[in-house]
């Protein structure tokens, strides 16, 4: 993703798919209660997004401090944010605390790719 021919936007123009990627780093969220309502927005404007981060963070587990990580944003439930994982290892669905998931976006290994990121469709 970081190369110029892996770029996101740069491969969906080459192989026809009219998406735009964008991306919101976490550096631009002054809090988890920021990043909440930027959620909100999504979900209620049924936008597709996904969201980066340290998974040793999010997970609280040492061994995967070095992993980095990004799920599919589903929907605010009770306040919590549902992601779904695409790893094998673990459960589709996971509920994070907004504040778990907004202190491991800080800890992502870029300041500029930790955070959330916007797919739109765009006219073709």
């Amino acid at each position: 993703m970081h190369l110029p021919d892996h770029e996101p936007n740069a491969a969906f123009a080459r192989m026809g798919i009219p998406l735009h990627f964008a991306v919101k780093p976490i550096r631009e969220f002054l809090s988890a209660n920021e990043l909440l309502e930027k959620l909100h927005e999504i979900e209620s404007d049924d936008i597709d997004a996904l969201v980066a981060f340290n998974l040793g963070a999010l997970l609280d587990d040492a061994s995967l401090e070095e992993a980095h990580h990004a799920c599919v944003f589903d929907r605010i439930v009770d306040g919590r944010v549902r992601l779904i994982d695409p790893s094998f290892y673990a459960p589709k669905w996971r509920i994070f605390d907004v504040e778990q998931l907004f202190a491991a976006m800080q800890k992502h290994v870029s300041s500029d790719w930790g955070g959330v990121w916007v797919l739109t469709k765009i006219d073709a």
